[in-house]
């Protein structure tokens, strides 16, 4: 039976890009980098943080279709 989807946290792939977000920040937040690689580190959080964002954001476009274009812009798919 399928579950219908009533919000974007029903979606598989936002929960695990949302748990690869949390590993990752808890994996790396004790790493200790010169200064002057500090910024990889903050890009990476940044980068890691912005697909389950990304697909929040796309969840709320206003028709289905849209939602999957948004997605492709995300994953680099044309």
């Amino acid at each position: 039976m399928k579950v219908p989807i009533t919000s974007y946290k029903d979606l598989l792939v936002y929960q695990k890009s949302k748990q690869l977000t949390v590993d990752i920040i808890q994996h790396f937040s004790d790493y200790r980098l010169p200064i002057s690689k500090q910024f990889l580190l903050n890009q990476l959080f940044r980068a890691v943080g912005s697909i389950p964002a990304n697909i929040a954001e796309g969840y709320g476009r206003n028709s289905r279709k849209s939602f999957k274009q948004f997605l492709r812009l995300i994953v680099g798919w044309k």
